[in-house]
């Protein structure tokens, strides 16, 4: 029998380029069409930039009061309000955390835990204030959708969530494979923003010494590549390092697809997207073996410890372009790992999630 679930797709509208974004709309796509369920997407007032193809399969597309990013307290009657005029069996907010008062089963993604592990990964004490907020709100949850087994056990050390609330899906990957898994590669690869946490500015200085001539140049894509830092350096290195600025799906695409690797210094990370999507186009992610990272890589990537300098990411490059049967192994290796991780494989136990989050509801009314 067929489930009714609502869909908050405001970040895939507000936030199209940034990961948050990005994982919300492959989630709608990966719903919608799925015999087992009718799915309403929830978008922000106003918005016009909707995927045909939302019309066409979704139930409903319902535009909220408000697209405001956060779960606070206005958020709360907006729902009440909507979900009274277009009711679901369960509502799925995979950004944002969970305003007070849904009054229906709730299933909320918890992406990561960053402003608590590092808190300095925010610089304003407000923001970061208001981040922890939205965290904690995922105790109003039913479920809680964790992307990571990573995110799940801080969900419990670090949130105080119980364990039998929490149920790991991991993220899909939405890039087509590489056709020429070892192609010829014409740069490294960084994707993401100007977080302190994810050390571009680490990558920079590797590829500002005289030890990286010789080396695919580092591209750095996405909000990083507007830092000051960056822009600087790709302006006095313009043969090593260059910002490539926020890019659509299919500029990022080929910049993957280009890629030899895929470089993710992060002192904390909840998936590692870019690891994963990087697999997926025959780039090796060399990550900090920190945190979900080496959940995400497995055994396709290179690791280095948080510790490891400028030098020692040049190596790890150094040693893919010297190496190509090490090379031609972690690529091949990523390629079968991301044929194992599909939305639509996440989409297929993210419905039984919503099932078992109604199941509980009725329950515990009961």
């Amino acid at each position: 029998m067929a489930i009714s679930i609502g869909f908050d797709a405001r970040a895939a509208v507000l936030d199209p380029h940034r990961g948050l974004g990005r994982v919300a709309a492959s989630l709608a796509e990966a719903l919608l069409g799925r015999e087992d369920v009718v799915t309403t997407i929830f978008v922000p007032r106003s918005s016009h930039d909707i995927s045909g193809r939302w019309y066409r399969d979704a139930a409903r597309i319902v535009h909220l009061p408000q697209p405001r990013r956060g779960a606070f307290l206005w958020d709360g009657p907006a729902w009440r309000w909507v979900l009274r005029h277009h009711p679901v069996d369960v509502l799925h907010l995979p950004a944002w955390g969970v305003p007070p008062g849904v009054p229906l089963p709730v299933v909320a993604t918890l992406h990561d835990v960053t402003p608590l592990r590092v808190p300095e990964s925010i610089r304003s004490r407000r923001v970061r204030r208001r981040a922890v907020q939205r965290l904690g709100t995922h105790h109003r949850a039913t479920l809680v959708h964790a992307v990571s087994r990573a995110t799940a056990r801080d969900a419990v050390h670090v949130l105080g969530l119980p364990p039998d609330r929490i149920r790991v899906v991991h993220n899909g990957v939405a890039l087509r494979e590489a056709r020429e898994a070892c192609g010829e590669r014409r740069h490294v690869l960084f994707v993401g923003g100007a977080d302190p946490h994810k050390r571009v500015d680490l990558l920079v200085r590797a590829w500002s010494l005289a030890e990286a001539a010789g080396l695919p140049p580092l591209v750095v894509a996405g909000g990083a590549a507007r830092d000051p830092g960056v822009v600087e350096a790709a302006r006095r290195h313009p043969d090593r390092i260059r910002a490539a600025g926020i890019v659509d799906d299919g500029e990022l695409e080929a910049l993957y697809g280009g890629a030899l690797a895929v470089l993710l210094p992060s002192l904390w990370e909840g998936y590692g997207l870019p690891a994963a999507e990087g697999m997926a186009r025959g780039a090796v992610p060399v990550l900090t073996a920190r945190a979900s990272l080496p959940e995400a890589g497995r055994d396709a990537a290179l690791y280095l410890p948080a510790g490891a300098g400028p030098l020692e990411w040049l190596a790890a490059v150094r040693r893919l372009v010297e190496d190509r049967e090490l090379r031609a192994r972690l690529v091949e290796r990523g390629l079968r790992r991301a044929r194992e991780r599909t939305w639509e494989r996440t989409a297929d136990a993210l419905v039984e999630v919503y099932r078992e989050a109604v199941s509980r509801s009725r329950s515990a009314r009961s």
